[in-house]
């Protein structure tokens, strides 16, 4: 249960919102606060009337409050704040969207963590009911075939049908033996509950059906899909698999990869499997869609096409790319649009924001370099791929000039993993893998960059983190772009210099031919020098450092607004501008400079891990070894030159020297 509370920080009212106060309870004061607070979970808005944006924020709130008298939540200015028992703080709301779905999507959130922790026990019994049910034999074989008409969600249990059945899935926890002797079970029954809780209208729309299917019943079902670790009897270290089942015509099923949710807390689990499912089925359906209703999804790729030479096989790829794309640890869409002069537009414009964004003056660039560089990063045949990113003014373009390029599943996946993370992220300990990932792919590049910004995620704070990581990425890839177009303008006249002088010479037409199809090195979508920009919350500095193994970051001398530029693979790190200054959000043209002197490789940073006794003995030892069979070797090298050089001095058969041997 869950109480809803306006808290006003001025003592006055504005009249204005009298009538919409009226809808909701009456608001906190200091005097009662604490007794208002004392038991349950409470949601409270920190409301001002001077303040612009909580009178924008108020009728959502009351909406929010007559549309969910079951959830919870709080953060910012407007704050919204999450509080327990006897008024203690528990969270705030760090989403700077103010809507009905965020504020939902926050209260539930809140809602399951402190369940877990034990401040709250949710009720089994809230869950009976749920459009859930055991697949039997027949029908499973019947769904693996694609005969079926609305997407299955399935869990693929360790289980026979005697074990775990519809008539005790939903038992307590005491009152199962297969919950009370395997935790892991349990715990994953209630992630279950709580998926198809988040998506009961998708089941309600009859667009999404929930089945289990315990593998001990079904062997040899369960062995063909690659889950015979679930037929094993060892119940305590198995996880259940889930699995996305769609008409045949959409590809027939999207596997949820195990490490995608592994080592996650329970609320993150739940959130990661309900958003998986959510944009799988967006994705499935490949609708032919206007830029515009795609511009703002997290990440998109978007395949776009011109309706007037699109053929049948263009879209043959995008079912192969569904399941690659569902293994990605991001909110990755896919879509399909014929709106050719909506994309081209779309690019055209974010190029000229992009440049007053920055304030680059074009008309200072040699040979207008901007509108150069823009033609020869967007220009492709049709299809083509862009990553269009929310927030963002500047998207990638996957370029392609024949049908075998952007039919290459292999190259356009490579695009796709090497774009899919958004413009800025949130680093945390859920997530520093995805963002430090612990090995590097042959994908990746040893030039790639986190621009790490430090915040407390106090709204006015905050704002500015992003603004200075907005403005930092979108300079610094203008500037990296620019290079590399330079490169390839260089590379361009040399080829084209080369074929000048063949022809001087008399060479053959194939000859020429061959010089000219001869590609280009440079790529635009190469990740070499990639920048991604992250928030830390300061109070997991500390957390993520040691998880991350960065023991030679001084964590204790960072404050509020500041900024650690790392390596995301080689172990190097900045954190003083080139005046020796700490870096700051305050300074985005220092962190600019900073990042242009690392691009022409004369600043290689401090290492930012030290490593361990035994590993330095083991170096040095190796580093002896090496030395001590080098000056073995030259020994040898050096006494066998001494026996050659004595051979070829050489004394005659008389035993004269040579010198003296015709004398």
């Amino acid at each position: 249960m869950i109480s809803y509370f306006l808290l006003l920080v001025s003592a006055n009212e504005n009249e204005s919102s009298n009538d919409l106060q009226s809808r909701v309870p009456p608001p906190l004061t200091l005097s009662n606060f604490d007794n208002t607070l004392l038991k349950g979970f409470h949601m409270v808005e920190f409301y001002s009337p001077y303040c612009h944006h909580c009178q924008n924020l108020f009728p959502t709130w009351v909406e929010f409050y007559e549309s969910n008298p079951e959830s919870s939540g709080i953060r910012y200015f407007p704050m919204i704040r999450f509080y327990g028992p006897n008024s203690k703080l528990l969270a705030s709301m760090t989403s700077s969207s103010r809507t009905i779905d965020t504020l939902n999507e926050f209260a539930n959130e809140q809602l399951l963590i402190w369940n877990e922790e034990g401040d709250s026990k949710f009720n089994e019994d809230d869950f009976v009911g749920l459009q859930n049910s055991m697949i039997d034999n027949s029908e499973l074989r019947k769904v693996l075939s694609g005969d079926l008409e609305v997407p299955k969600l399935i869990s693929f249990w360790p289980t026979s049908n005697d074990q775990l059945n519809d008539s005790n899935f939903q038992n307590k926890y005491n009152a199962h033996a297969i919950f009370k002797n395997s935790e892991n079970l349990y715990n994953f029954r209630n992630i279950w509950n709580f998926v198809i809780r988040n998506l009961h209208k998708f089941s309600e729309e009859h667009k999404l059906e929930f089945h289990y299917v315990n593998c001990k019943s079904n062997a040899a079902l369960c062995g063909s899909l690659g889950f015979s670790e679930l037929l094993n009897s060892n119940l305590k270290n198995l996880t259940p698999r889930i699995v996305l089942y769609l008409p045949k015509s959409n590809g027939n099923s999207l596997f949820l990869k195990p490490s995608l949710i592994k080592n996650r807390k329970f609320n993150h689990i739940v959130k990661f499997i309900t958003n998986w499912t959510y944009r799988n089925l967006i994705n499935s359906e490949l609708q032919d869609l206007k830029i515009n209703d795609i511009k703002n999804f997290i990440v998109a790729f978007i395949q776009v096409n011109d309706p007037n030479t699109q053929v049948l096989e263009d879209d043959i790829i995008l079912d192969h790319l569904l399941q690659p794309v569902a293994d990605l640890d991001s909110e990755v869409y896919l879509f399909k649009s014929t709106d050719k002069d909506g994309a081209l537009k779309l690019l055209q414009d974010q190029e000229r924001n992009l440049i007053d964004y920055i304030k680059i003056d074009e008309q200072s660039l040699q040979d207008k370099i901007s509108e150069k560089l823009f033609i020869s990063r967007t220009r492709s045949t049709f299809p083509m791929f862009i990553a269009l990113k929310s927030s963002s003014l500047y998207t990638p373009v996957y370029q392609s000039f024949t049908s075998k390029e952007i039919r290459d599943t292999k190259k356009v996946l490579s695009f796709i993993r090497s774009n899919y993370l958004p413009m800025i992220n949130h680093l945390s300990d859920d997530n520093k893998y995805q963002v430090f990932p612990k090995r590097m792919s042959p994908l990746n590049s040893k030039t790639e960059k986190i621009l790490v910004s430090i915040t407390d995620f106090q709204p006015k704070q905050f704002f500015e983190v992003e603004f200075y990581m907005s403005k930092v990425y979108h300079k610094f890839q203008y500037l990296r772009n620019m290079k590399i177009f330079q490169k390839i303008d260089k590379q361009r006249n040399e080829k084209h210099e080369e074929v000048n002088r063949m022809k001087l010479n008399d060479a053959t037409s194939d000859d020429i031919i061959d010089k000219l199809r001869e590609k280009i090195t440079e790529s635009y979508i190469s990740t070499d020098n990639n920048l991604f920009p992250v928030y830390l919350d300061l109070d997991t500095l500390s957390k993520v450092a040691s998880s991350l193994n960065w023991n030679k970051l001084d964590i204790q001398k960072y404050k509020v607004g500041d900024s650690i530029l790392i390596s995301r693979f080689t172990g190097q790190y900045w954190d003083q501008d080139l005046r020796g200054r700490q870096l700051n959000i305050e300074n985005i043209d220092e962190t600019v400079n900073l990042l242009k002197d690392i691009l022409k490789n004369k600043n290689s940073g401090k290492s930012i891990t030290r490593q361990s006794i035994l590993l330095t003995i083991f170096q040095v030892w190796i580093l002896l070894l090496v030395i001590a069979a080098c000056l073995h070797y030259y020994k040898r090298f050096q006494i066998k030159r001494a026996q050659q050089n004595e051979k070829m001095k050489g004394l005659g058969i008389l035993g004269l020297s040579a010198d003296s041997k015709f004398d």
